[in-house]
C-alpha cells in the first residue's frame, strides 16, 4: 500500500502476484481501517515513510494495527529520522528547528527514541531500536524500530 499511484503502478507491473502480493493505492489510516482481512497478516513493514505520517496518523495506524490486525507479531518501522542526530543531516549554521516536527518537510518528522517509545506504549506495542550499519548512507542520522505486541 502506498499513496503514490505511480509507485503502485510500478509495483503492480513488476511485483504483484495475487493473491499473496497485491498492491493498492491508499492512505495508511484509511487502509488499516478498511482492510477486509486484517487477521491474515503476521508482519508489517513501513520503510522510509513513517516520518511523513502526521502525528495523529501515526497514532491511528499503530493503534488500529494493534486492535484489528490481531495476528500481527512484528512491525518494522524503517529508516526513521533520529531527532537527537538531526544536526548530522543539516548543513552547519542552518536553523532547522522549524522542520523537525513537520511531516511535510524534506525528511518528515524527526522522532527521538523517547518519542517512539511513548507512541508504541500508548498504542500497545513494545519497541526495540536497531542501528543502521555504518556503511548505510544515513547511518549517522537514521535508525529502525521493531515493534512487537505488548502482552495483555
Amino acid at each position: 500500500m502506498d499513496h503514490s499511484e505511480y509507485l503502485i503502478e510500478i509495483a503492480k507491473a513488476n511485483f504483484e502476484r495475487a493473491p499473496d502480493h497485491v498492491f493498492s493505492c491508499s492512505d495508511a489510516c484509511a487502509y488499516v481501517r478498511a482492510e477486509p482481512s486484517p487477521k491474515r497478516f503476521t508482519k508489517a513493514l513501513c520503510y522510509g515513510s513513517f516520518s511523513f505520517f502526521p502525528a495523529a496518523d501515526a497514532d491511528i495506524v499503530l493503534d488500529t494495527l494493534r486492535q484489528r490486525f490481531t495476528n500481527l507479531r512484528r512491525i518494522l518501522l524503517g529508516n526513521l529520522a533520529d531527532k537527537a542526530r538531526a544536526g548530522n543531516f543539516y548543513p552547519p549554521g542552518k536553523d532547522y528547528s522549524n522542520e523537525l516536527d513537520d511531516h511535510a518537510a524534506q525528511i518528515g518528522i524527526w522522532r527521538s527514541s523517547a518519542d517512539l517509545e511513548a507512541l508504541a506504549a500508548r498504542t500497545g506495542w513494545g519497541i526495540k531500536f536497531l542501528h543502521m550499519p555504518p556503511e548505510f548512507f544515513g547511518a549517522d542520522y537514521r535508525f529502525d524500530a521493531l515493534l512487537e505486541p505488548m502482552e495483555a
